[in-house]
């Protein structure tokens, strides 16, 4: 099935589901209950079987909702349709969001932030004008007094002298223009920006309607108040029209709770105020329809009862005054401010004068002339107000005009200096061209010389090109030789670990197999067999280790290790029975019995560096001691080991030096010169350092650094 057709059929169960509850169809005089409807909504909600679906029912929600609850729910809906990536609904939630949250300028900034990024559109482009226009009424209503008179000449003389060529930013202007004279004037300046404002809104394509309609609120209103019926009039009637619009395409889309009701209540009533300007099936029409809304919604009941302008006006209109009087009377307290007052102070001395009533004609007639004094007042300083403006504009454009001819006097002075220094510039000129004449000449020669020697040049270029390519292949070739020969000495390495392995295990059994009376005379022959096998293949593990390592074979794992267990498991493996080979060397660990700590570092690969430290301290020690310590350094975080001998020593100098590669200073104690290489480079793979401690005299002693291993929390597990 298309997902078009299940969306559609998707609106359609939910627009039945809709209306099939009890209280839905207010026309049945039931009225509509609210809190029923919401609940059937939740259910519907917590059924919802797709996310498209719930963003229809959350739609429903908003707008059932009243007050400040209507923003928990466009927050759902402004999630959900971004959720469903939905562009239409987005830009839909991206208004209605704007319009809950008005006042809130971080929420307006970050719904026009996120709509901005969205793809090139009439929609987008409607929703950025409304998020826009919405952020210019926020900031209008900040400011002083003054500072908006200020304001309101910058953008009319702006609009006037250079209004932008974007018709959006020109709509931008003028609506902050309306906005700020709305603050100073309800003059007939306002109406004359009004009336060019939707002239300008009429001429643009705007699919949604919403600039529209935020426009036509505000413009209903400011008409109303310079008594403007016929703009009111024709306001309020494309309003409604475009609220059937809406209404039928929201009920298409399963949004059956989007009815205008309220906003239709006040188009119809204020039309209804306009009554001398139309028919009667006019009248009759619209206060049918008031009667309609509010047998429907309870809001709108209410507020017919409590404020019963349209049925004074349906009364007045249809000649009944004297049935209109009772519900006159409550204007003609001067506590009764209301917008349209005056209309209804002159309703009321009108149906008091058919019904008789000259005491309710009486106090009519004086409220109306107290309040037609006061609004005398308040034109006469409105007009004040836009003289004042005129007369700001007209300052600000003498000093732009004063501003103008100071420029246009500096640029002329700056042309005649212009003008002096192209005749001094002319002189110059003269003197470089013949100076370039001469320059030119002995370019030529330079030009014929650079030839000749480009011509060499690529001859010499050619040449490093032909040697380059050489190199390459020679470097090639070198990079083959060296893999061969690291294979050839790994696989001769382990081809020699083998045999030697059975010439020490045989040794020994034949030791084991003869009888005790000769057993003690081949011991001697037989432990030097396994001396000099363990040196092979300590010399073949070197070869190993060193070519593991040049190939990046070496593999870490470093865990918490004990520092105790690490120098026991060194000082055993090359002091067997922890006694060295020579009797006259002593080997001691740990002195003075310091408390035991953790490193962080692979086991296997810190028992072989310090091996590799012990094993060259015996091997260059005749008779002494040899030490192995460890001190833990908090500051830093690491556990610095020593190995320490009485043997012959480093020369000075040579300190670096042990540590290259088949670098020995004695070669007559044996070896390749790979131990210490290896336990630099092991040491720089564990994290550490190795180094000669300089300041030790009586032989030689090594350092070893490694990181010490974080305490775990108790609170933590691992």
């Amino acid at each position: 099935m298309p997902a078009l057709l299940k969306k559609n059929i998707s609106y359609l169960l939910l627009t039945l589901l809709a209306i099939s509850w009890p209280g839905f169809n207010a026309r049945a005089g039931v009225g509509f209950d609210r809190q029923q409807a919401e609940a059937e909504q939740l259910r519907l909600l917590s059924q919802a079987a797709s996310r498209a679906d719930s963003l229809t029912v959350t739609w429903n929600l908003f707008d059932i909702a009243l007050g400040t609850a209507r923003r928990k729910y466009i927050d759902s809906v402004w999630k959900l349709a971004r959720e469903t990536n939905d562009t239409t609904a987005i830009l839909e939630a991206a208004r209605q969001r704007a319009n809950q949250y008005m006042t809130n300028d971080s929420v307006l900034d970050g719904i026009r932030h996120e709509i901005g990024q969205y793809p090139e559109s009439n929609d987008r482009n409607e929703t950025l004008l409304f998020v826009d226009m919405l952020r210019i009424r926020r900031n209008v209503t900040s400011g002083s007094d003054r500072q908006v008179r200020e304001r309101l000449s910058a953008l009319m003389e702006h609009y006037d002298s250079e209004p932008p060529v974007d018709t959006g930013e020109r709509v931008r202007l003028l609506y902050a223009l309306c906005l700020y004279l709305e603050r100073t004037t309800h003059g007939e300046l306002l109406g004359k920006y009004l009336d060019r404002l939707d002239g300008l809104l009429s001429h643009m394509h705007l699919p949604n309607r919403a600039v529209r309609n935020l426009f036509y609120t505000h413009a209903a209103i400011a008409y109303a108040r310079n008594d403007n019926y016929a703009r009111v009039i024709d306001i309020d009637r494309k309003m409604l029209a475009t609220m059937d619009t809406l209404r039928e395409y929201y009920r298409a889309n399963g949004r059956v709770f989007k009815n205008y009701q309220t906003n239709r209540y006040s188009c119809y009533r204020r039309l209804l105020g306009s009554y001398p300007l139309l028919t009667r099936r006019q009248i009759d029409n619209y206060y049918d329809s008031i009667k309609a809304i509010a047998s429907e919604n309870r809001q709108v009941a209410y507020d017919l009862q409590q404020s019963p302008r349209a049925t004074i006006y349906y009364l007045m209109a249809t000649g009944r005054p004297t049935e209109a009087l009772p519900l006159l009377r409550q204007y003609i307290s001067p506590e009764a401010g209301d917008l349209y007052r005056r209309q209804l102070l002159e309703a009321a001395i009108e149906a008091a004068d058919a019904a008789g009533d000259n005491n309710t004609q009486l106090q009519a007639s004086m409220a109306l002339n107290k309040l037609l004094r006061q609004n005398a007042h308040a034109r006469s300083r409105q007009s004040h107000r836009e003289l004042q403006l005129f007369n700001d504009l007209a300052e600000l454009r003498a000093e732009n005009s004063l501003l103008e001819a100071e420029n246009t006097a500096a640029a002329q002075k700056s042309s005649r200096r212009i003008l002096i220094w192209a005749g001094i510039s002319l002189l110059v000129l003269s003197g470089l061209l013949l100076l370039l004449f001469g320059q030119y000449r002995r370019a030529r020669q330079l030009t014929e010389k650079l030839a000749n020697s480009n011509k060499r040049l690529r001859q010499e270029r050619d040449n490093l090109r032909h040697a380059q390519q050489e190199l390459i292949v020679a470097r090639d070739q070198a990079a083959a030789a060296d893999r061969i020969k690291t294979d050839f000495v790994n696989s001769v390495s382990h081809e020699i670990s083998a045999p030697l392995t059975t010439i020490m295990e045989y040794t020994r059994l034949i030791v084991d197999c003869i009888p005790p009376e000769k057993a003690k005379y081949l011991e001697r022959f037989a432990n030097t067999v396994n001396f000099n096998a363990r040196m092979v293949l300590s010399l073949v593990k070197e070869v190993l280790d060193v070519a593991a390592i040049d190939n990046d074979k070496i593999s870490i794992d470093r865990q918490p290790v004990s520092v105790h267990h690490l120098c026991s498991m060194a000082a055993d493996t090359i002091f067997e029975g922890g006694q060295p080979s020579n009797p006259n060397i002593k080997a001691i660990v740990n002195p003075e019995h310091k408390p035991d700590t953790l490193v962080l570092t692979d086991c296997h690969r810190a028992v072989q560096v310090l091996m590799n430290l012990l094993a060259n301290a015996e091997k260059f020690t005749d008779k002494g001691t040899v030490t192995l310590d460890y001190e833990t350094d908090n500051e830093r975080g690491e556990v610095r080991f020593s190995v320490t001998d009485t043997g012959s020593g480093i020369p000075e100098g040579m300190e670096d030096v042990i540590f290259l590669r088949f670098r020995q200073l004695d070669t007559s104690r044996g070896g390749i010169g790979l131990g210490l290489h290896i336990v630099r480079r092991l040491t720089g793979i564990l994290g550490g350092k190795v180094w000669v401690d300089t300041s030790w005299r009586r032989g030689a002693r090594f350092i070893l650094s490694l990181p010490m291993a974080l305490p775990t929390p108790r609170n933590q597990k691992g």
